[in-house]
């Protein structure tokens, strides 16, 4: 078998999220963009990114992905900060404290606030329709997020517990490396512009450069 497409490409994109905080900006827009998304659509979407910013139609067509994009931009240096500060620590918790971090932008719940920590940080991964499918066969992908992992109008301390949930049921799957891997390799099964697995997870670091 060949390198792990995770070996290969993640680490770009933590480079990137982590290098600036235009760098982390353009990774959560990929998040949010990526959200009820055809993948196939993200190169043309984030060239509208390239342009256009948090203006991009992507962003602004969905009020929820709208009110996220103003309240990262608004505080970003915070966010910033607070992230490099969570993947810097030794702390037993730190991915929790970062995905419940990233919990409290508007339009993010665990699974996708746990894309942003994969894109930044290496960590947790995305259980999207595509994996819910494959690890969840008894929930209706169609419903979105399963409701053991929805955090909207909770409070904190039940928050972290649906959110340390999360965690530990992708780590019970394979982990990080094992989610980007096996995503990426299915998708351009469906979806032929994406060539193979190595394309797809090559595209994501391509996504984030400015």
């Amino acid at each position: 078998m060949g390198e792990s497409n995770y070996r290969l490409h993640n680490p770009q994109c933590r480079e990137i999220m982590q290098g600036s905080v235009d760098g982390m900006m353009q990774g959560y827009a990929l998040v949010s963009a990526s959200i009820r998304e055809r993948t196939d659509k993200l190169c043309g979407i984030m060239d509208d990114y390239r342009k256009h910013g948090f203006q991009m139609k992507a962003i602004q067509k969905w009020e929820g992905k709208s009110k996220g994009a103003k309240y990262v931009y608004e505080n970003r240096y915070e966010l910033y900060n607070e992230s490099m500060k969570l993947i810097k620590s030794k702390k037993k918790n730190a991915k929790a404290d970062f995905v419940l971090r990233w919990v409290q932008v508007p339009g993010l719940g665990p699974v996708k606030a746990s894309f942003v920590a994969q894109l930044m940080a290496g960590w947790v991964g995305c259980i999207d329709v595509h994996n819910i499918r494959k690890y969840l066969p008894d929930e209706d992908p169609k419903k979105g997020t399963p409701s053991r992992w929805q955090c909207a109008g909770l409070s904190l301390e039940t928050q972290r517990k649906k959110v340390v949930d999360y965690i530990e049921f992708c780590e019970r799957v394979g982990g990080p490396k094992v989610l980007w891997d096996q995503w990426c390799n299915a998708r351009p099964l469906e979806m032929p512009k994406l060539i193979d697995g190595e394309h797809l997870s090559g595209l994501h670091p391509q996504w984030l450069t400015a």
